[in-house]
């Protein structure tokens, strides 16, 4: 308790903070929240600090599993030390913690999390606008609908007729990206153009 209070102290004016008391509320807590780092003690009654960094790793949802996690031990022995980290702690503190040394700590992790999180997005984006999707090699969604849109200005600049395709194959692609294009009010759409002789 008295450790847990020093380091209220120490956090507090710099951090958002949300205690819990036991690993289980600590789970719940996470669950409902966005924090970035999580510190945690390895000694807690219950859901102890090595199974809740083994629940957080195994979660399902990236933004609970790439959490940064400093784990707190008293054990000193190097035992302890290789449990915590295969349990996937990213960094641990021995007791008695050092504030400075944990609001440091802190500091550089929620920076971290911060600049990981940015990056997934801005890489999600990236294969958004990308012209291949990664994983087939196909042309993407993306590029598609810029297609329609190129060649669709193109046909009626040109007072030319355009034809659209949608293959399903297998039963595996229920919608085809980018067959918005067809389905606007019969209004937005051009009448086709009579073939010229």
């Amino acid at each position: 308790l008295v450790i847990r209070k020093a380091i209220e102290n120490k956090l507090q004016h710099e951090f958002e903070l949300v205690m819990a008391g036991n690993g289980e509320d600590a789970w719940e807590a996470l669950l409902q929240g966005t924090a970035h780092v999580l510190v945690t003690d390895i000694e807690m009654p219950g859901l102890d600090g090595c199974a809740l960094i083994t629940r957080i790793r195994a979660s399902a949802d990236p933004r609970i599993r790439d959490i940064p996690i400093i784990a707190m031990t008293g054990a000193e022995d190097e035992a302890t030390k290789e449990r915590v980290l295969a349990s996937g702690a990213t960094d641990f503190l021995v007791k008695p913690i050092d504030p400075m040394q944990l609001l440091t700590r802190v500091h550089s992790l929620t920076r971290l999390d911060i600049t990981t999180r940015q990056l997934a997005a801005s890489q999600a984006a990236l294969i958004d606008q990308s012209a291949l999707d990664p994983l087939t090699g196909l042309s993407s969604r993306r590029y598609f609908q810029q297609s329609c849109r190129q060649n669709l200005a193109y046909a009626v600049r040109h007072g030319q007729s355009l034809a659209v395709i949608r293959m399903e194959i297998d039963g595996c692609l229920t919608r085809l990206a980018g067959i918005e294009l067809l389905t606007q009010p019969p209004r937005q759409r051009r009448k086709p153009m009579p073939r010229s002789s």
